[in-house]
């Protein structure tokens, strides 16, 4: 996962990324919704791989993986994964399937961010993103650990259209962690995230929640925000 600031990237938040990977059921859908959508491609960068929690999905093909944080480029070079410190080390037009998860809202410009993400992608190609949802849930977990906002529906297809994405499908999830953060933000003054509260999430009500977000609640609100989006094909060279 990166984090940005004026003078370019770093992350503090390494404890919470390996707190947050005990959320195996959570984990595991995303890692479902990841493999759904990114349909077999034959190139993947995982942008803000963190410790590696959904690169190490792709074990077995040739991933790439962008991680600013020395510590954690370390960890990943030590799984074997290819890794670089910066999306300009990366050709343009080469990427069939971009994935960035609870990534965009650590960075201060990410509209910068998702043009460049955009420049990365082939005629064709996919984007994957997964960021927290709604203002109002604002915590002071996302402020110690430097979320520079939260994002909603209509605000996040409208910048990704200017940017040039097309066929932009967005839905919330983890309808009942909406209201489970508000509760967090509202009791808990310290910002700190238990792993025993996370185990006990992930184990009693996100799959309660996962039956919320099939019976259409995704569409109003959830805790977090996936969103699709593909860079069009170039019309200009089918002809």
């Amino acid at each position: 996962m990166i984090e940005a600031n004026d003078s370019g990237y770093e992350y503090t938040g390494i404890a919470i990324l390996e707190t947050l990977n005990e959320a195996k059921r959570y984990n595991a859908y995303l890692m479902s919704q990841i493999l759904k959508y990114s349909n077999d491609a034959e190139s993947v960068l995982d942008f803000g791989a963190g410790i590696g929690t959904f690169t190490d999905i792709f074990n077995d093909m040739d991933i790439i993986a962008v991680e600013k944080d020395p510590t954690l480029y370390d960890l990943l070079k030590k799984k074997g994964y290819k890794v670089h410190t910066d999306l300009s080390e990366i050709d343009d037009k080469s990427i069939e399937f971009i994935y960035t998860l609870n990534v965009l809202e650590h960075i201060k410009d990410d509209i910068s961010v998702l043009k460049e993400l955009y420049s990365k992608l082939k005629p064709g190609g996919k984007l994957f993103i997964y960021v927290p949802a709604f203002r109002i849930l604002f915590s002071n977990l996302d402020r110690k650990i430097k979320h520079y906002r939260r994002y909603k529906k209509t605000q996040t297809i409208q910048m990704l259209q200017e940017i040039g994405y097309n066929n932009v499908i967005a839905n919330y999830v983890d309808s009942l962690g909406f209201f489970a953060t508000l509760l967090y933000r509202i009791l808990n003054k310290s910002g700190e995230l238990s792993l025993r509260s996370i185990k006990m999430y992930d184990t009693f009500l996100f799959p309660l929640s996962k039956r919320l977000d099939d019976l259409g609640f995704k569409k109003l609100f959830g805790k977090n925000l996936l969103i699709i989006a593909n860079r069009p094909i170039d019309v200009n060279k089918l002809t």
